[in-house]
């Protein structure tokens, strides 16, 4: 029978070195809190239950994880070890479990190291194993010691660690298991007997080693996934990780990336074979992209849906829905709500919002369509304005199919022009235009003759005088 394992992660802490109102475990990594992305890991190994131990921003960590947890409060911060102290009730009611205590800023740990982790603390009968690496600058990481037998002897602070200890690369990655009793009995040998008042997790291995129990340490599988995350520099190199590991798996699914080094992809993204990434191109959120597309350069899309033969150059996307066979930019802004159905077009310097842009609807040029209902195979001409609001109220225009809006329009909501019809270009429409009817809203041409020779005579005059 597998021997029932439990997870306790340590999220209470501010995080000072992040500099940032903000708690470091909720800064935002490859689109989601850093947090979650441990916590999702830890959920894939298959652990019984999860806890976590929360006090800074403690409601904002909970509307970010949800209720399926334990959540455990340190009001007083003084230590990891007084974090884990803080969980006694909970490491009581899993009395006989295995209990793997995580330091929660360490996003980068794979499932695999986990499990490797969890498999050999069970099967040696170990008090309490370490997950460790390989640093080759271990500076601030604790060090650990091992004997001729390559077995732990000890672990040393980098404040506490002589030269010779200073030079040794492996460290402790910031997770551990533990027998829960070997557990709850080394909490109650540690103190705070150190410069900074603070009860240290790391005590516990020096009390189990000193009174004989087997204390194990296992390399991870890589070094890099054992990075913590502390500050803004180190949360760069966690976002570079992951966005390189992400944009391998899609090159190797069938997306061409043209240029890695300035591509960021989030994982929530899904891209289908065939389709081409251009330089410099930002893909986030709940966002899907069909087959035979080609996306950038300087493209931005976010929490959107994006069909098969899609080009989209130099544009912004955000919540919005395209089909088939369009085409986006350059330079265009899509705002939420829009959809823009098979074979469409929305041009240079074009802002749409709210609206539905129908099949084989084009709107070319420096427009912007605010609220409205397109129909199929209608023209915008360059210049066409969506006067949708009236300073109070947004309002909706309705142009139907066929209908042809020339350069230079105002369309004053709520308007529909109906099918078929045709609006002059230069005119502001603020009735509704009939079916296959001509709208002209416009003054008619005066022309002066002879305006500009009597201007310059009048000018002359008075620079005479």
């Amino acid at each position: 029978m597998k021997n029932k394992t439990v997870a306790l992660i340590l999220t209470a802490g501010k995080g000072k070195r992040m500099k940032s109102k903000l708690i470091k475990n909720l800064h935002p990594l490859s689109g989601k809190p850093l947090i979650k992305h441990l916590v999702e890991s830890v959920k894939k190994t298959g652990i019984d239950d999860i806890a976590l131990v929360i006090g800074n921003d403690a409601d904002k960590v909970k509307a970010s994880l949800g209720e399926e947890f334990t959540y455990i409060y340190q009001h007083e911060l003084l230590g990891t070890g007084h974090a884990v102290m803080k969980a006694e009730e909970f490491i009581r009611d899993n009395i006989n479990s295995t209990i793997v205590v995580f330091l929660g800023d360490g996003p980068l740990v794979t499932v695999e190291s986990l499990e490797k982790l969890i498999a050999t603390h069970q099967q040696q009968d170990a008090s309490a194993t370490l997950l460790t690496s390989i640093k080759d600058n271990p500076h601030g990481y604790g060090r650990i010691v091992r004997d001729k037998s390559e077995a732990v002897k000890y672990t040393v602070e980098e404040k506490d660690a002589t030269e010779a200890e200073k030079k040794i690369k492996e460290v402790w990655a910031g997770i551990c298991c533990y027998q829960a009793k070997d557990l709850l009995e080394s909490l109650a040998h540690i103190d705070n007997d150190n410069a900074q008042g603070e009860y240290y997790l790391p005590d516990t291995f020096k009390h189990l080693l000193n009174n004989g129990h087997k204390v194990l340490a296992v390399k991870a599988i890589t070094n890099e996934e054992t990075l913590n995350v502390n500050d803004r520099a180190k949360l760069a190199v966690a976002e570079k990780y992951l966005n390189d590991n992400y944009l391998h798996q899609l090159m190797h699914s069938g997306v061409t990336i043209i240029s890695p080094e300035t591509t960021i992809i989030e994982s929530s993204v899904k891209i289908a074979p065939d389709t081409t990434i251009l330089p410099f191109t930002y893909l986030t959120g709940n966002s899907t992209i069909g087959t035979d597309c080609v996306i950038g350069p300087y493209t931005h899309v976010i929490n959107s849906t994006i069909g098969d033969n899609v080009a989209v150059e130099r544009s912004t996307i955000r919540g919005s829905k395209i089909a088939e066979g369009v085409k986006i930019g350059p330079f265009a802004y899509l705002r939420p709500n829009t959809i823009v159905k098979s074979e469409g077009k929305v041009g240079t310097f074009v802002e749409v919002k709210n609206s539905v842009i129908g099949k084989g609807s084009k709107t070319n040029h420096l427009s912007y369509v605010g609220d409205t209902d397109i129909g199929d195979n209608v023209n915008l001409g360059a210049g066409t304005i969506i006067v949708n609001y009236d300073g109070v109220h947004k309002h909706r225009t309705t142009i139907e199919d066929e209908a042809f809006v020339g350069c230079n329009s105002n369309l004053v909501a709520p308007v529909k022009i109906q099918e078929g019809a045709y609006v002059a270009a230069g005119s502001t429409v603020t009735e509704d235009v009939p079916p296959y009817a001509l709208a002209i809203a416009r003054s008619r041409q005066v022309n002066k003759e002879n305006w500009v020779l009597s201007r310059n005579r009048v000018f002359k005059s008075k620079k005479k005088h």
